[in-house]
């Protein structure tokens, strides 16, 4: 390590020192040559009463004479100083007829923005016979900062002989642009401007509003305005010039509010005085309307008020809006009354970002939204917001305010710990409003940290008659598909041992993407209860499980797992089920939509007619806990037809007779042909995982999976196509297998994993799965990495064989010739 010490900042100071040269014909003009070492300026002393600060002057001497020549070094460290004799002898008489230069010091070419200070950087002047005659320079010409135009500043100087410097000049430009406003100059007269005090005048060129106020009263008795939109959240920068005939100065009213009632606005006091003088001022916006205006008034004192160059910025634009998920980390909040508000990351759920409002305990603190598009009311009613506290039964207030009517407010309580989803119902309201108010505990003295995500308007019917979001009476079971959860029919059976796992009908939480309904299966399950938890509901009518099963779901939690299952209800004795289905929801607090088909069917089972859903149950967490406690919703519950091929969810078997191997191969030994497991980790996991040369499909060996009861024996590549491998690229896994499934509960399959610097970035599983047959098949799935994966550190490639605990069920399969292609 180097550290600095003292001494290491000590700079030298310079060594002056200089050459002369005298010219041989005149004898009297001397050239001097600077050898100073480490200088930065230089003043020279010619010994005859002239003077120069140039480096390497020329010096014309009108007598003969020894004069001593001194030069003084200098730089930040100090001083030194050189001093020479030089002697003089005249050959021919010299005349002074060789006029000044007069060098600029800075540019010359100088802009301003209206209201900057303004000191003229000046220049110096050099003769050879007089020296440095910079302090006889004289300028002509003026800069007003205060108003916007092209201003020309001249520079002349004289010899002692009266030879004239050719003139120099310096151009400054004052820049003004009124941003958002119309004619904020006057130039243009009275347009874009209203208002009992608006009068324009001329004098010098430059018109001006002009307002004189002989009786004093309220502020707004006397007013200038200009109306424009004015978007509720968003900051903008008013500047303007003013000044007053009064001698002891008065003030004036500035700033933005609405041209229309209630008139709310945000405005500040400016002092004026008897100089002209720019004011600025920043203002947010607490109200919403194309009919807003910025204002100017006067009223309240005596005297005449001068307004001119008018301007108003928008320096940051409001893109808050409902619905509030706080990803992207930016809204407009404004905290009262010694509450606090901070975007920071679930304290349940690390992958998802919330707001967090703080209360310090005393009455009425809370804080508000400024909304860059209003809440209009006139048709939905609801407000639905997920809300987690660790204190139960607190009450939450929702206001709604700076509107087109008077403000609305509705109150709910919070009934549990944790996270909970409150509906606002403000049925009454019929208006918009650009202002969402929130109050915890407003009247009481609660305090400590609540969070708030999702906050989503919704069109459902509220809870009457005892029922649940679009349902007017009790939820049921639901008997067909589709399941839409815009009636009563539902999914009510759930299971769980530990903790608790809840199921209701509930708006949308995100009227959104690629689900817009207005209500949706909401579950809850706890913190501290068993994984394998979960709801399911039988179906007497049209459940064909030759379909895929395709459903919409939203998760709390990023990565999580679902478990799918079928079964029968009743289970006729002695039969089978098909093993269950994985599938992964990645994004948190969006609707995704998965497709689930379930293979290995026993042919003995021909009564299946239930779905079992278990979220967040990874494929051997049975035995375990969840940590926190995770919302869900479900939607649009149904069975399609299988579409075969390779779209980005898909995989499957005779998809890809017509895919060819194209593209960029990352797998390693990816034919076994090496005789050992280069390139691949093999994982028992209670089966077997080995290189077999009794099968092949081309070549002499293959790779074997073969389960031993409740087993999931693995081949994987791990962290392939680092380097090589982008977010957004396409992925297409084909390899070739055979085998046998002996059912139920057999399932052979095959994942793909994005391995970011952070571990883990997705998890996809390829559905359909490859069903083995006795004759080789290729399986061939493709997908695209979403624009978000960390993939630095490549991909990682699981092939499967996996069972259950059902009694018989076995696996036993060949791999040969892995592919795993970029962009094919």
């Amino acid at each position: 390590m180097v550290s600095c010490t003292e001494e290491d900042l000590i700079i030298p100071p310079p060594k002056a020192g200089f050459t002369f040269s005298i010219d041989e014909e005149t004898g009297g003009i001397v050239t001097f040559n600077n050898t100073s070492e480490e200088a930065e300026t230089f003043q020279w002393d010619f010994g005859d009463g002239t003077f120069s600060t140039l480096s390497n002057p020329r010096k014309v001497y009108m007598e003969d004479g020894t004069y001593e020549v001194s030069l003084t070094a200098t730089n930040a460290g100090g001083s030194s100083i050189e001093t020479q004799t030089i002697t003089i002898e005249l050959i021919v008489i010299i005349t002074d007829e060789d006029p000044p230069v007069i060098t600029l010091t800075g540019e010359p070419v100088i802009e301003l923005e209206i209201g900057d200070e303004f000191t003229d950087p000046g220049a110096v002047a050099n003769d050879e016979v007089d020296g440095d005659i910079s302090e006889n320079i004289e300028v002509t010409g003026e800069v007003n900062p205060l108003q916007p135009g092209e201003y020309v500043l001249t520079y002349n100087v004289s010899d002692a002989a009266g030879n004239a410097a050719e003139e120099v000049t310096r151009t400054v430009t004052v820049n003004y642009d009124d941003g958002l406003l119309v004619n904020g100059d006057f130039e243009q007269g009275e347009e874009g401007w209203i208002g009992n005090g608006l009068e324009v005048r001329e004098e010098g060129g430059n018109q001006f509003s002009f307002s004189n106020v002989t009786t004093a009263g309220n502020p707004f008795d006397v007013n200038v305005s200009q109306v424009l939109p004015i978007r509720s959240g968003s900051t903008y920068r008013l500047s303007f010039n003013a000044v007053t005939d009064v001698e002891d100065g008065r003030t004036i009213l500035a700033g933005i509010g609405l041209n229309e009632d209630p008139f709310t606005n945000v405005t500040e006091e400016f002092s004026l005085t008897t100089d002209e003088q720019r004011f600025s001022a920043e203002f947010t916006a607490n109200f919403d309307s194309d009919n807003s205006r910025v204002i100017f008034d006067m009223g309240a004192e005596l005297g005449v008020v001068v307004l001119d160059n008018v301007s108003l910025e928008l320096l940051s634009q409001n893109i808050t809006s409902l619905p509030l998920t706080f990803e992207d980390g930016e809204v407009q909040t404004t905290v009262f009354n010694g509450a606090a508000f901070e975007v920071v990351e679930d304290p349940e759920n690390s992958g998802n970002t919330v707001g967090k409002l703080t209360n310090s305990g005393v009455e009425f603190e809370g804080m508000f939204f400024s909304l860059s598009t209003p809440v209009n009311f006139s048709s939905d009613k609801l407000i639905s917001m997920r809300f987690n506290t660790s204190t139960a039964g607190v009450p939450v207030l929702m206001k709604f305010e700076g509107g087109t009517a008077d403000p609305v407010e509705v109150s709910v309580v919070a009934e549990t710990t944790g996270w909970q989803n409150l509906i606002f119902d403000f049925d009454a309201a019929t208006a918009s409003y650009s202002q969402l108010t929130l109050f915890v505990d407003g009247p009481g003295a609660t305090a400590g940290d609540f969070y708030i995500d999702d906050i989503t308007q919704t069109n459902g019917q509220g809870s009457g008659g005892g029922g649940e979001a679009g349902c007017e009476g009790e939820p049921v079971a639901a008997v067909s598909f589709p399941v839409t959860f815009e009636t009563c029919e539902s999914f009510i059976n759930t299971f769980f041992g530990e903790g608790s796992l809840t199921t209701e009908l509930a708006p949308n939480p995100s009227q959104s993407g690629n689900n817009t309904s207005a209500n949706a299966l909401k579950v809850v399950k706890a913190a501290g209860t068993n994984r394998w938890a979960g709801f399911q509901n039988p179906f007497p009518e049209n459940f064909d499980t030759n379909k895929a099963l395709r459903l919409k779901v939203y998760s709390s939690k990023p990565n999580t797992v679902f478990r799918f299952e079928l079964n029968s209800s009743p289970q006729p004795e002695g039969s089978g089920n098909p093993g269950p289905q994985f599938r992964t929801v990645e994004e948190a607090n969006t609707w995704v939509e998965l497709e689930v088909l379930f293979t290995g069917i026993p042919p003995s089972n021909t009564g299946l007619n239930q779905i079992v859903i278990k979220p967040d149950n990874p494929d051997g967490s049975d035995g375990t806990f969840t940590e926190t406690t995770e919302t869900y919703y479900f939607d649009d519950i149904t069975f399609v037809d299988v579409q075969n091929g390779g779209g980005d969810n898909g995989g499957g078997d005779n998809g890809g007779e017509n895919e060819t191997d194209s593209g960029t191969n990352i797998a390693i030994n990816g034919d076994f042909e090496t005789g050992d497991d280069t390139g691949w980790i093999l994982f028992q996991n209670g089966g077997l995982a080995e290189l077999d040369n009794t099968e092949n499909n081309g070549g002499s060996w293959s790779g074997k999976l073969a389960t031993g009861g409740p087993s999931n024996p693995a081949f994987k590549q791990e962290g392939i196509g680092a380097g090589q491998v982008s977010a957004g690229d396409e992925i297409r896994v084909r390899f070739d297998h055979k085998g046998v499934i002996v059912p139920p509960g057999g399932v052979f399959n095959v994942l793909l994993f994005g391995e970011g610097a952070n571990g883990a970035s997705f998890t996809h599983v390829f559905n359909p799965a490859p069903v083995p047959g006795e004759d080789w098949t290729t399986f061939t799935g493709s997908f695209t990495i979403p624009a978000d994966a960390d993939v630095s550190n490549g991909l990682s490639l699981l092939i499967e064989a996996v069972c259950g605990g059902d009694a018989g069920c076995s696996v036993e399969a060949n791999i040969d010739n892995v592919r795993v292609f970029i962009n094919p």
